[in-house]
């Protein structure tokens, strides 16, 4: 088998000697907890080697769950919780009410769901895949079975863009795949000549802001940009990064950071984040994206932002996966929607633990897909 579960010891070696961006901070979840840098996220991490590539897998924690468990360890927040706040986004009031009715509905018979090894699990919101070996997914398969017996298993963050062969390995494993969300792919140099880019760079150009360095004594502003964001503005369900993250993902390299600032003055928005080859190519995601969301909507920080990653990407020969969300922002600055899976392994697990995911996965085809593709969400 090319696939096993590391122990703590052995993993912790691994990870000191592999080039990945992320085994630092792998390294530093297994050694000090997952809630010191992510703080609504309680579990247990544990490294897969996967035909040599490293995969963080967490499952659930004995103990009562945090007031807003974050989406990234918790399905059922994801699945129920994480839609009925989305269904504003609609702006369809029958729609909304119906909609709110069947996701209620089901989601009381989903929480079970919990129970699962989620596999490539960073804690984040995007996870991009390294390239597998051939075999990978069936053996990883094996061995997570073997050492999880009573959890489904499941695969984080696949879409048949940025991992096709991924995609295919899966189904014949026996995976199947549960829609989990719409992301958006942008090609930077197809998307060059359209107006709304071209508008944002020229924005760039001539904004009040520098460009930043950005230093882990910078590490608690960067967390309260983030928070405005994802945590104020969007939902108390994405994951909550401590400021212990901001301080070493800055300091020792984790993400790459970029900051604008006033002359003489405390940054006001700032991105972070990281780049992979996968099946797209080398391919970066912003990881943190946050802004001073008091200043006026009229600045255009998010389109500054936004303007930073295509340079970023355009300057490097990078794909952008642009993550979820602002879905009609991103298409108009040529941005493609791709579904992507939450892909659940679950064949050895009684028949009362299997429906929920078969009725997730039919619900997520015939309702959710479609939703999100009209709407552009």
């Amino acid at each position: 088998m090319s696939a096993r579960l590391l122990g703590p010891a052995e993993a912790l070696d691994r990870l000191a000697a592999s080039p990945d961006p992320h085994a630092g901070y792998l390294a530093a979840l297994l050694a000090e907890g997952t809630e010191a840098y992510v703080a609504n996220a309680p579990a247990a991490l544990h490294v897969l080697d996967a035909g040599g590539a490293l995969l963080p897998v967490t499952v659930p924690r004995a103990g009562p769950p945090p007031a807003d468990p974050s989406y990234v360890v918790s399905p059922h927040a994801h699945f129920v919780r994480y839609s009925v706040e989305e269904l504003h986004k609609l702006q369809n009031r029958p729609a909304e009410v119906l909609l709110r009715g069947l996701v209620g509905g089901v989601g009381a018979g989903l929480r079970g769901i919990d129970r699962v090894a989620l596999v490539n699990n960073y804690l984040l919101s995007t996870n991009l895949w390294p390239p597998l070996a051939a075999g990978a997914v069936a053996d990883a398969r094996d061995a997570l079975v073997a050492g999880f017996p009573d959890h489904a298993v499941a695969f984080r963050s696949v879409d048949a863009h940025g991992q096709p062969g991924l995609v295919a390995a899966l189904r014949a494993a026996g995976f199947r795949l549960v829609p989990a969300r719409q992301v958006w792919y942008q090609d930077v140099e197809a998307a060059a000549g359209l107006r709304r880019v071209r508008k944002d760079l020229r924005r760039l150009a001539r904004h009040d802001w520098h460009l930043a360095d950005v230093t882990a004594a910078d590490a608690r502003r960067v967390a309260e940009l983030y928070g405005m964001l994802y945590l104020d503005k969007y939902s108390r369900l994405n994951p909550q990064l401590t400021v212990r993250f901001f301080e070493r993902a800055i300091g020792e390299g984790w993400l790459t950071f970029r900051g604008f600032a006033r002359p003489g003055g405390c940054l006001d928005a700032v991105l972070g984040y990281v780049v992979r080859t996968t099946g797209a190519g080398r391919t970066m995601t912003q990881t943190v994206f946050g802004f001073d969301t008091a200043l006026p909507l009229r600045l255009g920080l998010y389109s500054l932002l936004s303007a930073q990653v295509f340079v970023e990407a355009r300057e490097r020969g990078l794909v952008v996966h642009r993550s979820a969300g602002a879905g009609a922002f991103k298409a108009a600055r040529g941005a493609v929607a791709v579904p992507e899976f939450l892909a659940v392994f679950d064949r050895h697990l009684p028949l009362r633990r299997r429906m929920p995911w078969a009725v997730l996965a039919a619900v997520g085809t015939h309702v959710g897909l479609p939703i999100l593709r009209r709407y552009g969400l």
